[in-house]
């Protein structure tokens, strides 16, 4: 025998950071925004897209050319090219799930939304410092770490950290005036009859 109703939502402290998270990426998807919470989604994901498509494919370049193989330039423009325009299919890819994952719920849904959270932590928190230590002149082969350039990237860092914060604060925020909107229209509603 079938029944109408659905089981009860687990309330145990997993579920909970879950949906929290799927609620939290919903908002900074698709909900509104201020211009700061739009520029450090932009910036962050620009400079991530950066990284992806310029330093992985020059670190592939690299290393067939020079570090590890001693192959031909022309071998490692190859190479590079390869790894680059997977890449980029890759990252066409997380754009569509993204927006093919407004408004619906599901595991799924949820997962992607949660990717997307990922993305952003590498991106705020391993990605733009990286870049950093190696714009201060700082490398991981050979070995270079300059104080100069564990400074920019301890600083890029924590400022990606504060920009995470600083969301998480919007984002409480924004919920707060959308549920006083909701009761003001539900106690207006409710007073109408």
């Amino acid at each position: 025998m079938t029944s109408p109703y659905r089981p009860p939502v687990r309330r145990d402290a997993v579920a909970r950071l879950a949906r929290g998270i799927d609620e939290f990426m919903s908002w900074f998807m698709y909900g509104t925004e201020t211009w700061p919470v739009a520029l450090i989604k932009g910036g962050a994901f620009f400079l991530f897209m950066l990284f992806v498509l310029g330093h992985i494919p020059n670190l592939f370049y690299l290393l067939t050319t020079v570090y590890v193989f001693q192959f031909t330039k022309d071998v490692g423009f190859l190479v590079a090219n390869i790894v680059g325009g997977t890449d980029l299919v890759i990252l066409i890819g997380q754009l569509l799930w993204a927006q093919a994952s407004r408004g619906r719920h599901g595991f799924a849904w949820s997962l992607i939304r949660l990717l997307v959270l990922l993305q952003l932590l590498a991106a705020l928190l391993l990605a733009i410092p990286f870049m950093t230590f190696a714009l201060a002149g700082g490398s991981l082969y050979p070995p270079v770490f300059t104080l100069y350039a564990l400074g920019g990237a301890a600083t890029t860092a924590g400022m990606g950290a504060a920009a995470l914060v600083y969301l998480w604060f919007e984002y409480r925020r924004a919920v707060a005036r959308d549920a006083q909107a909701a009761t003001a229209a539900a106690t207006a509603f409710s007073a109408g009859r």
